[in-house]
């Protein structure tokens, strides 16, 4: 569950670029996925979830205990990248 394919991405990832909030639950709680995984540019799935506004997804990661402070590769935490895309809510 936490292999990345050739293109950086682990299933958590993927399930954060596309708001699927039950899956990453699914993953997490039950297939023991590394919340924390960075992708081949550094982003955790918290950080990608961010990034594309997906509220949902973000803010059950944060329950879930994923760490806000972790940075990308250029630096960014999930908080830069959000409001970089004018997400600020």
């Amino acid at each position: 569950v936490n292999h990345r394919r050739d293109n950086g991405h682990a299933a958590l990832h993927v399930g954060a670029l596309y708001n699927q909030k039950e899956c990453l639950h699914v993953l997490i709680l039950y297939a023991g996925a590394n919340i924390n995984l960075p992708n081949f540019r550094g982003k955790t799935a918290l950080c990608i979830a961010a990034e594309q506004n997906h509220r949902l997804s973000a803010e059950y990661l944060v329950k879930a205990k994923a760490n806000v402070n972790l940075q990308d590769v250029d630096g960014n935490t999930a908080m830069h990248l959000a409001t970089a895309k004018g997400h600020v809510e």
